[in-house]
This record gives C-alpha cells, sequence and structure tokens, in this order.
C-alpha cells in the first residue's frame, strides 16, 4: 500500500501479504499479514514508543 499521510504531506510504503484459499469460486479463507511497527512510522511514531508503551 502507498499513500500520503495527510497531516504531513510525507509519502510511505507499507508493505503486507495476503494469503487466500479459494474453494468453489469463493474465497473460503483470507488472512493478511503486516508491520504494526512499520505502520507506527507512517504518522511519524517511533516503534521504540511501542515497546516504551508511550
Amino acid at each position: 500500500m502507498h499513500g500520503v499521510v495527510t497531516a504531513t504531506g510525507k509519502p510511505y510504503v507499507l508493505r503486507y501479504v495476503n494469503v487466500l484459499t479459494v474453494q468453489d469460486g469463493r474465497i473460503a479463507y483470507w488472512r493478511d499479514y503486516w508491520s504494526p511497527l512499520q505502520g507506527m512510522e507512517i504518522p511519524g511514531h517511533s516503534p521504540a514508543e511501542l515497546v516504551a508503551g508511550s
């Protein structure tokens, strides 16, 4: 995913993985994986803030 943080105008890229299982032409299972630490960096937070409980 990519976009721009509206508050700062800073562009970002957030990588993630989708895992899909299809049965009979329908999605039977959908799971996505992404990094919450990387997600915190998008609006300007430090991953250390999460670890410190801030």
